[in-house]
Formats: C-alpha cells, structure tokens, sequence
C-alpha cells in the first residue's frame, strides 16, 4: 500500500491538467491491481 500511496502522491506532484478524472480513476485502480498481484 505504500508504493499505492507514493504513486499516488506523485500523480498529484505532476498534476498534468489534461488528465481527467476517469484516467485518474483508472490508473488508481491499476495501482490497487498490481499490489494485490504483488502480495
């Protein structure tokens, strides 16, 4: 959860204002994705 939690940040520290919230949606659930796969 701590790699969710940085990338999560990181998204935040680009804030690339052509991305919405969809793609911030779906890119959140790919981080939750890939740590369960990673467990």
């Amino acid at each position: 959860m701590l790699a969710a939690r940085m990338l999560m940040f990181f998204i935040k520290y680009i804030d690339p204002p052509v991305s919405t919230q969809d793609e911030l949606h779906f890119i959140y659930v790919n981080i939750i994705m890939n740590n369960a796969v990673a467990r």
